[in-house]
């Protein structure tokens, strides 16, 4: 999977040995260091701008920021941006989180 955006508190960790097509996130980035209580994580697959079979998944409050186990689409990349529940956005300034899975 490629893309990296650790300095921004994102993170998206596959284990290759596993053939679940799923992958851990986790997030720790402004709307976590903000203070937020609670993190959705909303998901899409395909172009950044037209995703495909969108959701939304309730992340998990860890000392690591905020956490869940996100499905996967091995032919399509995998977009992701963030709100709380005060429906504030992290967007990565409108580009959006975009992980290449090819």
């Amino acid at each position: 999977m490629q893309s990296n955006y650790s300095s921004q508190g994102v993170l998206v960790r596959t284990n290759i040995l596993s053939s679940s097509n799923t992958a851990s996130l986790t997030y720790d980035g402004i709307l976590a260091k903000s203070g937020a209580s609670e993190i959705y994580a909303h998901i899409g697959y395909g172009d950044n701008h037209s995703w495909q079979g969108t959701s939304y998944i309730k992340m998990n409050k860890t000392s690591s920021g905020f956490e869940s186990t996100i499905p996967l689409n091995p032919t399509l990349n995998l977009n992701i941006v963030f709100k709380d529940s005060a429906n504030n956005w992290d967007t990565n300034s409108g580009q959006n989180y975009v992980f290449n899975t090819l």
